[in-house]
């Protein structure tokens, strides 16, 4: 539990230690009133810290789509198109975290756009791209961000993989893999695992 809400326990026990002597010599109406705008005022919080409680925001639809683009695997494009919703408060930024792969990654855009230097760290072999809005969006309201970025010498083997972490609050999942005419594809399987175990 996060400070802020201990304090504000805190505060709600103060409160009931404060209506005893009220209490003590009102009659029987004010006791009632008191009563139910104190459980009214409780139920607020608890369902304010409910709302709060989850990720600030859910991803609505997650959308890969790898497109390798020659026969030996030198050049591939991966584009992420990430539709969210905010949950609460307001949100000013969102970051794609750990890209990786096997081979050089490069050629990162955001919306179209190259993101600033600020807006691209690296970390050993990751990489994280943030997305800054123009505007906050607000509790409610939707965005959509497209990620992507080229990777080179990524998929030269015959049997390579595709992997994705799935965050909680993601709702839609949509993986697409796309490959050149003189390459063709012999078998394809897909492996959910989720806490490490493989999900039949």
């Amino acid at each position: 539990m996060s400070t802020d809400r201990k304090i504000a326990w805190f505060g709600i026990g103060l409160s009931v230690l404060g209506l005893i002597p009220i209490f003590r010599d009102a009659n029987v109406q004010i006791i009632v009133a008191y009563c139910l705008l104190f459980f009214a005022l409780v139920g607020f919080f608890l369902y304010a810290a409910y709302r709060t409680s989850g990720p600030q925001y859910t991803t609505l639809s997650l959308k890969k789509e790898l497109e390798i683009e020659d026969r030996e695997g030198h050049l591939s494009h991966l584009k992420r198109i990430q539709r969210i919703r905010v949950n609460y408060g307001s949100v000013e930024e969102i970051w794609c975290r750990g890209i990786y792969a096997d081979g050089k990654i490069d050629n990162f855009s955001v919306d179209g756009a190259a993101p600033p230097t600020h807006d691209r760290i690296e970390s050993g072999h990751t990489v994280s791209l943030r997305k800054r809005f123009p505007e906050a969006i607000f509790s409610g309201h939707e965005a959509t961000v497209e990620w992507s970025y080229d990777l080179h010498d990524s998929f030269p083997n015959s049997h390579e993989a595709l992997e994705s972490d799935i965050r909680h609050g993601t709702r839609k999942v949509e993986l697409t893999v796309l490959l050149p005419t003189d390459r063709l594809c012999i078998k394809a399987s897909m492996h959910l695992l989720a806490g490490g175990d493989e999900i039949v």
